[in-house]
């Protein structure tokens, strides 16, 4: 037979266990229930995820738990769409093991709630594609684990959190396609960690910290007012660079060649170098073989031209008698070589 949780905890209320370990053991999986319990209500209020039972939660579409039955990844599947649901309904307080969430193009709409920066366990957060508004809570850089951040596609406004130098381990950051205004945080430019910056197609201004330069490998800030001026030191290392339709009042350095131009030459010089050598070795197998051609002609020329002078004895008496009396003037009396007796 076996027992709810609840029920467990009643009937070893009602026998009188005083076990210190045993009370401890049901006093922790009771609250591991519970929690449990409240991510089910949590995402039930999603009507995404409506009508389903909720202690069943772990087996519904999207949702990755762990052992102990709490909530690590949520990525919500494409034929459920939690169009016109506000984000703050999105309860993040209840959810302390989500590492991995993925709501893009489910048709958020609303501002990121703040609550979003308890989920400190978070490596992974895309919210792109919907259409949030507001303005992004400082709260989020609360999350110190976070190594992908994708807002893009939304629109969001206000500025940048400086706040954003607590992520140590971000590598992507994606805030393209929103409103967001003022300059670009100097804060920014100290994380090494950051290798993919995408800012374009927002409202900000001023100058790019030279920091980005030194360890991004892709920066996109094209469709911008940015009107500084644009750092020479390094330009050069960056594999990706596309400043495009900005205001800047000085312009990238004649003798600088991005890396990834330099690349594309190598690329193309090598591919040329490639071409060549290999027209050359076809033009000389084509010229060996037209030496082998020739060769043969000359030997089928000369091949027939010793046929012709011993026909005689290679047609071995199938000559025609038409043709002896055609080689021999009709027997005239000088092709005769002597007379009998």
């Amino acid at each position: 037979m076996t027992f709810s949780i609840p029920i467990l905890i009643v009937l070893l209320l009602m026998i009188g266990v005083n076990s210190y370990g045993i009370c401890l053991a049901v006093i922790v999986a009771s609250s591991t229930w519970l929690s449990s319990n409240e991510e089910g209500k949590a995402l039930h209020r999603c009507h995404g995820w409506g009508g389903h039972n909720i202690s069943n939660h772990c087996n519904w579409g999207g949702i990755v738990c762990n052992h102990a039955g709490s909530i690590t990844n949520i990525s919500t599947p494409k034929n459920i769409s939690l169009s016109e649901l506000f984000l703050s309904d999105f309860n993040a307080t209840v959810l302390p093991n989500l590492v991995h969430l993925d709501l893009s193009e489910m048709g958020l709409i609303g501002s990121i709630p703040t609550e979003m920066g308890a989920l400190n366990k978070l490596t992974y957060l895309n919210l792109s594609r919907n259409n949030l508004t507001g303005e992004l809570p400082s709260t989020i850089a609360n999350l110190i684990k976070l190594v992908m951040l994708d807002l893009s596609s939304n629109s969001i406004s206000g500025e940048i959190p400086h706040e954003f130098i607590n992520l140590k381990k971000l590598v992507l950051l994606n805030l393209s396609r929103n409103s967001f205004n003022g300059s670009i945080p100097s804060e920014i430019g100290y994380s090494s960690s950051l290798k993919f910056l995408d800012l374009s197609n927002n409202n900000l201004h001023g100058n790019i910290p030279s920091g980005l330069l030194n360890h991004c490998h892709y920066l996109k800030l094209y469709i911008n007012f940015s009107n500084g001026s644009i750092p020479s030191s390094r330009i050069s290392n960056i594999p990706y660079l596309d400043l495009s339709y900005n205001n800047h009042t000085s312009k990238i350095p004649e003798n600088t060649t991005s890396y990834m131009l330099r690349v594309l030459n190598a690329f193309i010089l090598g591919a040329f170098v490639a071409c060549s050598v290999f027209y050359v070795i076809m033009f000389l197998f084509a010229a060996e073989d037209l030496k082998n051609a020739e060769r043969r002609i000359k030997y089928e020329e000369r091949r027939g031209k010793n046929e012709d002078s011993f026909s005689i004895w290679n047609y071995d008496g199938k000559v025609t008698y038409e043709d002896i009396i055609e080689a021999t003037n009709d027997f005239d009396i000088k092709y005769c070589i002597g007379t009998g007796a």
